[in-house]
């Protein structure tokens, strides 16, 4: 595995990626995942977060923090492995926590169609 000067391999910033791995093992949560399993995420997902469809950063600078990278098991019971994550920006995992997908996704159409509806009741009323 080459990296460049720059702390990064292919578009995965290292320090990100043992950040990510450091905390997982402090959780005692199983890692499974190489920076290019994580590069290979990324292109497929073509830098995009799988919750929001925003864009998201491996480096911060000049970025709103809630853009950043953030590596989302998608079902919290299994490790992080291929095909259990997904790359999200920092803020839709952390509204996300542990909640399975479909809870997640469930729960912000409710919060969306609730909150449009209060919208119009209060523009027409």
């Amino acid at each position: 595995m080459r990296h460049n000067d720059l702390g990064f391999h292919r578009c995965i910033r290292l320090s990100w990626y043992g950040r990510f791995k450091k905390s997982a093992q402090k959780r005692g949560i199983e890692w499974k995942l190489t920076v290019d399993d994580l590069a290979d995420l990324y292109e497929k997902q073509e830098g995009r977060c799988t919750l929001t469809g925003d864009p998201i950063y491996m480096n911060n600078m000049g970025y709103h923090p809630d853009y950043d990278a953030s590596i989302d098991r998608i079902n919290s019971a299994f490790p992080y492995m291929p095909g259990n994550i997904q790359l999200t920006t920092k803020y839709a995992n952390m509204m996300k926590q542990s909640y399975s997908q479909d809870k997640f996704i469930e729960t912000c159409n409710k919060v969306a169609t609730h909150t449009l509806n209060q919208t119009k009741e209060n523009y027409h009323g």
